[in-house]
């Protein structure tokens, strides 16, 4: 069964306060590995468009 996959960017896939400002390598593998397998995933932000 496919399900809908949402993750928070901020303080989640990526911590400005500890220096990690984009999301890793390892965490994009993640995300495609889990949409190979027909899950669909959504990122959600609190951010403003022009972020």
């Amino acid at each position: 069964m496919s399900k809908l996959l949402f993750f928070d960017i901020d303080g989640t896939l990526i911590d400005c306060n500890l220096g990690i400002y984009s999301i890793s390598d390892n965490v994009k593998e993640a995300l495609d590995k889990l949409k190979e397998n027909g899950h669909d995933v959504f990122l959600a932000t609190g951010r403003c468009k022009c972020f």
